[in-house]
C-alpha cells in the first residue's frame, strides 16, 4: 500500500500499465488502529480498434461515383469516412456495409475509414482505392479502309479505340447475344447477305475495363451486279 494519508472522498490514482482488468484496493484505518480493505475493478482499454475497408468488394474499376464499402472492425461501435484523409464525415454507428460517394473527376480514388470504440479510442485510417472511369472509349471503324463501294460480302474492318479492352460487331444496331472479344486493330467481317444490293452498315461496340461502352459504325455500298450495256458499230450499219 501507499503511505497512510488523511481520509478523503476522492483520490487521483495511476493504474498499472498494460490493458486488461485492473483492481484497486484501499485500506481504511481508524484511530484505534483497526483496518479494513476494500477493492474495486475496472477494465483498462487504451488500444484503438483496428479495421479494414473494401470498395465494391475489391473491384479495380467503377463507372459510378456511388460505391459500396465493406467494413470490418472488431470492437468498434462508431465509424467515419473521408475522401482525402482530412475532411471527415460525422461519426455514425458501426455497420459492415456503407454507401459512399466518390468525388472529383475520373482517376484513382481512395476512401479512408476510421473506427472508434466505446472508450473513444480512435483507429488509424484504413484505406482502399478504386479507379473511377465514367468515360466510354473513343473509337472509330472503317470498312475496307474507308472505300465507298464493294462487290464482295467479306470485308476488312480497321478499328481504333482509346482505352478499349473488348469489342463486338453486328450488322444492325442490336447486339443481343453477340459475344465480346479482345480488342484488336483489325477484323475480318461479312456484310449482311440478305436483301438486294445497297448500303450496308457495320456497327461496333467498344468496352473498357470499367465496363463503359461506346458504339460506332461505318457504311459502304454493296454492288454485286455488273453493269448492263450494248454496243453499236457505226450506229448499227451493216457495211
Amino acid at each position: 500500500f501507499s503511505p497512510p494519508e488523511a481520509i478523503a472522498t476522492t483520490k487521483a490514482w495511476t493504474l498499472s500499465t498494460g490493458d486488461g482488468l485492473k483492481t484497486v484496493s484501499v485500506r481504511y484505518t481508524d484511530k484505534a488502529g483497526n483496518a479494513a480493505v476494500f477493492s474495486s475493478t475496472i477494465t483498462l482499454d487504451t488500444t484503438a480498434p483496428s479495421g479494414t475497408v473494401a470498395i465494391n468488394s475489391g473491384a479495380a474499376y467503377t463507372i459510378f461515383t456511388r460505391v459500396s464499402l465493406a467494413l470490418n472492425a472488431p470492437g468498434a461501435i462508431w465509424m467515419r469516412f473521408s475522401n482525402d484523409n482530412s475532411t471527415w464525415s460525422a461519426w455514425v454507428p458501426y455497420a459492415q456495409i456503407k454507401a459512399w460517394d466518390l468525388t472529383g473527376s475520373d482517376g484513382l480514388k481512395t476512401v479512408y475509414a476510421q473506427f472508434k470504440d466505446s472508450l473513444e479510442n480512435i483507429s488509424n485510417s484504413a484505406l482502399a482505392s478504386i479507379n473511377l472511369d465514367t468515360t466510354p472509349p473513343v473509337g472509330a471503324v472503317l470498312i475496307n479502309s474507308g472505300a465507298a463501294y464493294t462487290n464482295l460480302y467479306p470485308v476488312s474492318l480497321t478499328l481504333a479505340a482509346t482505352g478499349a479492352s473488348q469489342m463486338r460487331f453486328s450488322n444492325n444496331s442490336v447486339f443481343d447475344g453477340v459475344s465480346w472479344e479482345n480488342y484488336a486493330a483489325s477484323k475480318a467481317w461479312v456484310l449482311d447477305t440478305g436483301g438486294n444490293d445497297g448500303l450496308r452498315t457495320v456497327y461496333v461496340q467498344f468496352k473498357d475495363e470499367a465496363g463503359n461502352i461506346s458504339t460506332v459504325s461505318d457504311s459502304i455500298s454493296l454492288d454485286t451486279l455488273p453493269p448492263t450495256g450494248s454496243i453499236l458499230i457505226n450506229d448499227g450499219a451493216i457495211y
